[in-house]
C-alpha cells in the first residue's frame, strides 16, 4: 500500500459515497463495522484501513445517509410495486414497510445526530468529554420540546460494539417468545 495523502474532505465525501452505494447491492451495509467498513473503503481508494481512522466521523455520516436513501429507494420502489400490482382495486392495508419506516436523522447545529425509534426514544449521537456516545433514552414532552429522562444509557464505541455481538442472541429471543 502507498503512504497515504491528506485528501480533501469534500473530495473524499464524494469517494466514499461512491464507494458505499457500489458496495451496498452486495453486502448489508448495517452489518458491518467500522473497520471493516474502512478495510473495504481502503481497498477502492488504495491506501491501509488505518490510515482512515481520522475520516471515522466522515465514514459513519456517509454509511447513515447512503443507508437512509436506500431505504427511501426501497420504500419508494415497494410502493410503486403495490401501486401497479393492484392495478387500481382498493389497498388491503398501508404496506407495512410504510409503517416500520423511521424518521430520517436530523443533525442538530452542535453535530449531534439525532434517530428516532418511537415510543419517545430516541437514540443521540453525541460527542461528550471527546468521546463519541450513542445516547440511548427516553423522552418527554415539555412545553411542545421532548427532553431526556434519567430512563437510558450511553454506549461509548467498544460498549457499542459489545451489545452488537450480542444482537443474535437477543433476536432469538424476541423471535422465541
Amino acid at each position: 500500500k502507498t503512504e497515504p495523502k491528506r485528501m480533501d474532505e469534500h473530495d473524499l465525501e464524494i469517494r466514499i459515497t461512491e464507494i458505499i452505494t457500489k458496495l451496498s447491492p452486495a453486502l448489508d451495509l448495517t452489518v458491518l463495522n467500522l473497520k471493516q467498513l474502512r478495510a473495504l473503503i481502503g481497498v477502492e481508494l488504495g491506501q491501509d484501513e488505518s490510515s482512515l481512522q481520522s475520516y471515522d466521523s466522515l465514514i459513519v455520516r456517509v454509511l447513515n445517509s447512503v443507508v437512509a436513501k436506500l431505504g427511501e429507494d426501497k420504500n419508494q420502489k415497494r410502493k410503486l410495486e403495490d401501486d401497479e400490482s393492484d392495478g387500481g382495486k382498493k389497498k388491503q392495508k398501508a404496506s407495512e414497510s410504510e409503517e416500520d419506516t423511521l424518521p430520517k436523522p436530523k443533525k442538530t447545529n452542535n453535530g449531534e445526530l439525532i434517530l428516532e425509534m418511537g415510543d419517545d426514544i430516541r437514540v443521540v449521537m453525541k460527542i461528550f468529554n471527546r468521546k463519541p456516545l450513542a445516547d440511548i433514552r427516553k423522552y418527554y414532552k415539555s412545553e411542545g420540546d421532548l427532553k431526556p429522562t434519567k430512563k437510558g444509557i450511553s454506549l461509548t464505541k467498544p460498549q457499542w460494539e459489545n451489545l452488537k455481538k450480542l444482537a443474535p442472541e437477543i433476536d432469538s429471543f424476541f423471535q422465541s417468545t
